[in-house]
């Protein structure tokens, strides 16, 4: 049962849904494409409706690609803060962000 501070799934808004909904669909997509099946499918997984899911990306396809790449950009951005770049020269900084993007998606090579 939740607590009094977590929200049901039902209680969240469209908003707080993307992340969840984006990172179920990680499952889906290379069966389903980034479409509404999977989308559906991965509200299913989280126990939401796909009518909530549909509010949480309302422009569909489009906007969960751009939340998906906007996310691992920042994933990217404090992988990357880690390291110290100014010191390194520009090839070892392209480097160590290529290697680093590769890493955050080799879980998901396959929705990539």
């Amino acid at each position: 049962m939740p607590s009094a501070t977590t929200p049901k799934s039902d209680d969240r808004t469209p908003e707080e849904l993307r992340l969840p909904l984006v990172e179920a669909m990680l499952s889906h997509v290379p069966f389903d494409g980034w479409g509404a099946a999977a989308r559906d499918h991965a509200a299913a997984d989280i126990g939401v409706s796909s009518e909530m899911a549909e509010l949480a990306f309302p422009r569909g396809t489009p906007e969960i690609l751009e939340y998906y790449l906007r996310h691992t950009d920042d994933l990217l951005m404090d992988a990357l803060s880690d390291k110290d770049l100014p010191s390194m020269k520009i090839r070892d900084r392209i480097t160590a962000a290529v290697r680093t993007r590769f890493e955050i998606n080799a879980p998901h090579k396959e929705v990539v």
